[in-house]
């Protein structure tokens, strides 16, 4: 009877460890995909900027004035004609 009780801690910790371990890969991959997001805003950051500096009186303060303003209808355009990789995809 003893060893019962001792059986059903063990299971107890290896559950809980099993837990814990799925828990970690969660919080990695949100992480991981964080990440992705970050890089791949920064990318379109940089290339709206060489499109908006290209113009003739632009300057970089110009830019990051109007950034928040670009940023958000880059991404209304998105979702109104949606991602073009993934429709390609």
């Amino acid at each position: 009877m003893h060893s019962s009780g001792a059986s059903k801690r063990l299971e107890s910790k290896e559950d809980r460890a099993r837990q814990q371990e799925a828990e970690l890969k969660i919080v990695e991959q949100a992480r991981a995909e964080s990440r992705e997001e970050v890089a791949a805003l920064e990318e379109m950051k940089q290339h709206a900027r060489a499109a908006f500096i290209s113009g003739a009186a632009a300057t970089e303060e110009d830019f990051e004035r109007y950034w928040p303003d670009l940023r958000n209808e880059m991404f209304r355009q998105r979702a109104h004609h949606g991602n073009g990789r993934a429709a390609r995809g």
